[in-house]
């Protein structure tokens, strides 16, 4: 796999993971990360990994495909929240990977983006048509505070998911508004698999028994 680490840099990032606890979102998001590639390359020494970030719109944090554990680890330990941002539009995130995206399907290798979202009250936007389903899979991992009357990370967890069926069927999505270390790792853990090697999400849940 050719794989894009998005990760948001409002400054939402730097709430602290748990009310009282000093860890941060953006501290954890790097465990979480660091983890996950380390165990991508232990799968196979062949899947590459860059770093884009997320502010009002998408850039670049380190555009090589690296293999390198120890070079990914410098720049996933390098991001930083940049700023404050009342928008998000993740259509530039798609612009600016397409056209690796249709390089790595030349390649015939698969492509996926895993894009870390913080923010609460800042509704993301998608008006871009993905032409070819197969050319990307389309991950979330979104981390946010508890609900209440001035903020709305239900609206939020909506768009996102409306995003990712837009994009591929086989896009998963997680959320987490507990503040919990190890709900984030089992998380990122599920991510592991590779898209053509697993279900849709909706079939990996739980069945309930009582139906």
């Amino acid at each position: 796999e050719d794989i894009v680490l998005c990760v948001d840099v409002d400054l939402e990032m730097d709430s602290e993971l748990k009310k009282g606890h000093a860890l941060t979102r953006m501290d954890a998001i790097k465990q979480a990360l660091l983890m996950f590639v380390h165990s991508k390359l232990l799968m196979s020494a062949d899947h590459a990994f860059s770093i884009a970030t997320i502010g009002q719109g998408a850039s670049w944090h380190s555009h090589q495909y690296l293999r390198d554990f120890d070079a990914i680890s410098t720049s996933i330990r390098s991001l930083s929240s940049q700023g404050s941002y009342t928008k998000c539009d993740l259509s530039s995130l798609f612009q600016l990977i397409l056209p690796d995206a249709r390089a790595s399907k030349k390649r015939s290798r698969a492509f996926r983006v895993i894009l870390v979202y913080c923010r609460s009250n800042t509704v993301p936007k998608f008006n871009i048509h993905i032409p070819d389903p197969s050319l990307v899979v389309f991950d979330a991992l979104y981390l946010h505070d508890k609900p209440n009357p001035s903020n709305c990370p239900q609206q939020v967890y909506d768009a996102l998911v409306e995003i990712l069926e837009r994009v591929h069927a086989h896009s998963y999505i997680f959320e987490s508004g507990g503040g919990l270390t190890r709900v984030l790792f089992r998380h990122i853990c599920q991510l592991l698999a590779h898209p053509q090697q697993r279900c849709l999400q909706d079939d990996s849940l739980p069945v309930d028994l009582s139906k």
